[in-house]
């Protein structure tokens, strides 16, 4: 047998995914891998992709231009406090109600309190949908956690 300088014993491992057998095997079953020699065990992983490459995607529709809105009038109460939180005296910008807020283009120029708050807006709404898609899919079904039993616990 060749010499190793490495005193690390050889890894001997497997993926053990015992979601769907029954919970009394499993003590049993990495008894077994452990006289077997093995010394890594990847166990039970378990993830959910909600959604893909998510990104705020500018949607400019009635919607989301009222949700915009709503969200303006919830954080500053009224159109008063919001034209004085941005600013908009001072260049004559003030608005008269919540329905005059435009979402901004990029054809013209806007106040950047207002670009800001539109950005913000769809960066929480593109959170809001990923979040929106994991509470759909809750936890998997057939998912369980279990003590940790006696020969679990002997593998490090």
């Amino acid at each position: 047998m060749p010499h190793t300088h490495n005193p690390t014993p050889p890894y001997l491992g497997a993926a053990y995914y015992p979601e769907a057998w029954p919970l009394e095997h499993v003590d049993a079953d990495i008894e077994r891998m452990l006289e077997a020699g093995m010394n890594v065990m990847r166990m039970a992983e378990f993830a959910w992709q909600v959604d893909n490459e998510v990104y705020a995607t500018n949607c400019r529709c009635p919607v989301c231009v009222r949700k915009f809105r709503e969200k303006l009038r919830a954080r500053y109460g009224s159109i008063d406090a919001l034209n004085q939180a941005w600013g908009l005296g001072t260049w004559s910008q003030c608005f008269q109600s919540f329905e005059q807020i435009p979402f901004p283009r990029k054809d013209t120029w806007h106040h950047p309190s207002l670009k800001h708050a539109w950005s913000s807006f769809q960066s929480d709404s593109a959170v809001e949908h990923v979040m929106a898609h994991g509470q759909r899919a809750g936890p998997a079904s057939h998912a369980r956690s279990r003590r940790a039993g006696p020969a679990e616990a002997a593998i490090t």
